[in-house]
Parts: structure tokens; sequence; C-alpha cells
């Protein structure tokens, strides 16, 4: 996912942003689906996927990092 730091080096990950999130979550969800698309656990992956691509929109690295880790 390409990430941008405004303010430089020095910035805080809690503040690095997505470089364009609509891209980036479109080529997630695709790599996603080729990858995983026949696996017999697609339906809960869908599922779950759909809750971390939802927080790309937030343009924040570290939302969509936290609900990644945190899906269910």
């Amino acid at each position: 996912m390409p990430t941008r730091l405004p303010c430089g080096r020095s910035a805080l990950i809690r503040d690095a942003l997505i470089d364009a999130p609509g891209r980036a979550r479109r080529k997630t969800a695709g790599v996603l689906r080729r990858n995983y698309g026949t696996s017999p656990h697609r339906t809960a992956l869908t599922r779950v996927l759909g809750e971390v691509l939802d927080t790309f929109c937030t343009g924040r690295t570290p939302d969509v990092a936290e609900a990644s880790t945190s899906a269910s």
C-alpha cells in the first residue's frame, strides 16, 4: 500500500497517510480476490475483507493496519 509521510521521515507512523486511497483499496481487493478467491474460506474472507477495505476511505495507514489486525 503506497504510503506518504506528511512531515517526511520524522513523521510518526500514526500520521502516515495512504497515497491515493481509492486506488490502493481497489488494488488490495483485487490481489486478495485473485489469491484467495477459490479458497474454501472465501465467504468468511469476503465478510472480513469488506470491513477492512472500508477503512481505506479514511486515508490513514494506521486505521487500515488496525482494522486488518483486529478483523475477525
